[in-house]
């Protein structure tokens, strides 16, 4: 039972740690991330897209976090208005990602549907 109190004082000393450079530190492997997606031709556009507007949401809210706090005193998760509107930018970037997948697995609404071949191509011999 040694272990509990240990495990306490690690929680408090972690507690006290400000996160602020570990989230612009993860913003670099994301940042790499779009870079590469970019420069991938066959990767879909409208889910790049998506990727992308995942940057203006956080920007949002960052934005939406100031407003908040400094027009009501609270942080944005307890001023519904500036919290949905910077979840509504989360949720068209989901969006966008999931339709881009969607219809570059031809499985969009909507979309051209997945390619069909015919069993002699499918059984033709590999011509390498």
């Amino acid at each position: 039972m040694t272990a509990l109190p240990a495990a306490g004082s690690l929680l408090e000393r972690l507690g006290q740690i400000d996160p602020g450079p570990f989230f612009v530190l993860s913003l670099l492997p994301y940042l790499a991330f779009l870079w590469l997606a970019g420069r991938i031709p066959s990767f879909p556009k409208l889910a790049l897209r998506g990727f992308q507007l995942t940057l203006l949401f956080v920007a949002v809210t960052i934005g939406a976090s100031i407003v908040a706090l400094r027009s009501t005193g609270q942080q944005l998760a307890d001023v519904d208005g500036l919290h949905g509107g910077a979840e509504a930018f989360l949720t068209l970037a989901n969006l966008l990602v999931a339709v881009g997948f969607a219809q570059a697995a031809g499985s969009a609404p909507g979309g051209p549907g997945p390619a069909q071949r015919s069993t002699s191509e499918v059984n033709k011999p590999y011509d390498g």
